[in-house]
């Protein structure tokens, strides 16, 4: 997950969580879950579990033979109707042995087209997933997709802007140093109003940020 996304996890959650719970709802379904990928496991990022057997933040090695590990493993969809007819998708698989029968998830994917997590529906009852349960995970696949994009357009816009910051201040300490730092200086050379103005504004954004006052 970006960087920037870490660091506004908690909303992220609350508007993530509040999708699944909406999700379940609509396609009556015991279980909807949000799968992010940590390394060489999978962490429950989000839960709407009516008996609780997934906590949050609880993890699954991407080595077991799970239904999301397999979609990580694919890079595709996966639907399950019945997993006790499919044994290799249900040997060993800890999710299936949970009861759980029936499973419908997608990948989802950050702004640069790399499998990050899934986004999954289950069921203790067999299901021929129909159209509309396909489009539904779908779009909640695409709004967290979205908010993945966002996160990193802001994270590559602030370290544009600190390196724009970096340069500003640089360039500023070049004209101090040779005696073109204050206006005066820069008026007797011949700049324009214009010119004085863009100069006050790069000295501006050369100001490193002020913190908060404590409360």
């Amino acid at each position: 997950m970006p960087t920037h996304c870490l660091a506004d996890s908690e909303r992220l959650y609350g508007r993530w969580q509040r999708m699944l719970e909406v999700l379940a709802q609509q396609l009556d379904m015991p279980v909807a879950m949000i799968n992010l990928v940590d390394g060489s496991d999978l962490v429950f990022f989000g839960v709407r579990d009516e008996q609780q057997r997934f906590p949050r933040n609880g993890r699954l090695e991407l080595a077991v033979n799970s239904y999301c590990a397999n979609v990580i493993r694919r890079g595709e969809h996966l639907l399950v109707g019945d997993v006790r007819r499919l044994p290799a998708i249900g040997d060993r698989n800890p999710t299936a042995a949970l009861g759980l029968v029936h499973y419908y998830g997608e990948p989802i994917r950050d702004a640069e087209g790399t499998v990050v997590g899934t986004v999954c529906v289950m069921d203790e009852r067999p299901r021929e997933t129909s159209s509309g349960v396909r489009m539904l995970v779908s779009l909640m696949r695409d709004a967290i997709e979205d908010d993945l994009r966002t996160c990193t357009e802001v994270e590559r816009f602030e370290a544009r802007h600190a390196e724009l910051k970096t340069s500003a201040r640089r360039l500023l300490d070049a004209m101090t140093r040779s005696g073109l730092g204050e206006a005066r200086a820069l008026e007797a050379l011949g700049f324009s109003a214009d010119d004085l103005e863009n100069h006050q504004r790069l000295a501006q954004l050369a100001q490193p940020a002020q913190s908060s006052p404590p409360a």
